[in-house]
């Protein structure tokens, strides 16, 4: 195996944390670092040194002996000023010492294949320092921490247990084979529970890692683009008494009680003869295909019209929150008189107002947990929900099956797609796809 390095900072800051990692760690320490015999895990002051011996920067250095590191292998990082110059420099001196410049995600690639890591932490990393909110960070250090490792592995562990004694079985009918038919149900019924319960989770959390979409929909002014600067607490969208003022769609994130929220505001939904309108109009209908929650934004201070009507009969199931903009303003549109509470029996409905911050704070709470219920967030990949609704699916169908040996097929696919979770039965073609997404230095 060859010696990598890569910086594992952005550039730009004032701290450059170089590392590397391979064989030639050691090497790299003699040769390029002023302190001599150094103590594994100990940081230790000194230079980094050019070719000549010239010094390079004023820094500081580790040494991590295999297997007693992040990647398992021997590792090394510095800690160097975070000038480009300084940078450059560095770098160079790598290069010159005979080290390749690290591919994205190598370091935590090796980490997984020396088995420093599973794959469902390793993919991890990336939530973690991808994570915009604080209930989407707390996911991701939960399956860093190892908490979904955990549970996959139950699950294998009792499924490997129901086919050893299903081969069992099979080689020894007269002897086991009446205990282990007893048993089978239940023991596929646990684990198809266990299995549905992991795959639910991740269904319902997945937004912490993709951000839930959230779109405001409505008539054209009836305050939807003021309704999205009150909940980004910044001015983004242009905000007139004029009609028709907002024509594309317009996206920001931002981050409701720990939950990464994607915001959408569209065009006003009406009829419409001007071109650039019309496909304003289209944009927004086609977002509101896709949202995770529809904002409904009705004027307040004026009377339901009847293409606001037409608009909430169209919703259907749709998941949708109806808010009464403007509250600062005399009430004529209520919630508890005339047409609209029947559309508000099927959705939650608010009153808030831009002007004076009247109820925003709770729309954002509201929102939250409407789109990220609080609970436990083990699962949050697409990739692993997949795997395990796979799982699921065969464990069903081992459940079903008329006999033993196809049960025991069945329970042998549904180990393969847990498997492809945790990395231990997962082909390279998998392991290079998930860590050509990382950063290069992680």
């Amino acid at each position: 195996m060859d010696t990598i390095f890569a910086p594992a900072t952005p550039s730009g800051g004032a701290l450059c944390v170089l590392r590397v990692s391979g064989p030639d760690s050691r090497r790299v320490l003699r040769e390029a670092f002023s302190a001599k015999d150094m103590q594994p895990r100990f940081m230790t002051y000194g230079r980094l040194l050019g070719a000549a011996g010239e010094t390079l920067d004023v820094c500081m250095a580790v040494f991590f002996a295999s297997p007693h590191s992040y990647t398992g292998e021997d590792m090394a990082e510095f800690y160097l000023h975070g000038g480009q110059a300084v940078v450059k420099r560095a770098l160079a001196r790598m290069t010159a010492l005979g080290l390749r410049i690290a591919n994205p995600g190598e370091f935590t690639q090796r980490a997984f294949l020396n088995g420093k890591t599973d794959l469902s932490r390793a993919e991890a990393v990336m939530d973690v320092i991808n994570a915009t909110a604080g209930r989407a960070a707390d996911a991701a250090v939960e399956q860093l921490a190892g908490g979904l490792q955990k549970r996959i592995t139950d699950v294998e562990a009792a499924l490997r247990a129901v086919l050893a004694a299903l081969d069992a079985a099979i080689d020894y009918p007269e002897e086991v084979e009446e205990d282990v038919t007893a048993a089978l149900p239940a023991a596929l019924q646990r684990a198809a529970a266990d299995i549905r319960a992991l795959a639910e989770n991740g269904v319902k959390n997945r937004v912490l890692r993709e951000g839930a979409k959230v779109v405001i929909i409505g008539a054209p002014n009836v305050g939807k683009s003021s309704l999205l600067n009150a909940l980004l607490q910044e001015e983004h969208a242009i905000v007139t008494d004029v009609a028709g003022t907002t024509r594309d769609v317009l996206q920001f994130d931002a981050d409701f009680d720990g939950v990464p929220v994607r915001l959408y505001d569209t065009a006003g939904l009406h009829e419409s003869v001007d071109a650039v309108e019309r496909i304003g109009i289209e944009r927004a209908w086609k977002q509101a295909e896709k949202a995770d929650l529809l904002l409904v934004a009705l004027d307040a201070s004026r009377a339901l019209r009847a293409e606001e009507e037409a608009l909430l009969k169209s919703l259907g199931k749709r998941p949708y929150l109806l808010v009464l903009c403007k509250a600062d303003l005399p009430e004529v549109l209520s919630l508890f008189e005339g047409t609209l509470p029947r559309y508000a029996s099927r959705a939650r409905a608010l009153s808030v107002s831009a002007v004076t911050g009247e109820g925003i704070g709770y729309l954002r709470s509201v929102i939250a947990q409407l789109v990220c219920p609080e609970s436990e967030a083990l699962v949050t990949n697409a990739r692993h929900i997949a795997l395990l609704q796979r799982a699921l699916a065969a464990v069903e169908q081992a459940k079903a099956a008329a006999d033993m040996d196809c049960a025991a097929t069945d329970i042998r696919e549904a180990l393969l797609h847990l498997g492809g979770i945790t990395g231990s039965i997962v082909d390279d073609a998998v392991i290079e796809e998930i860590f050509r997404t990382f950063c290069v230095g992680k």
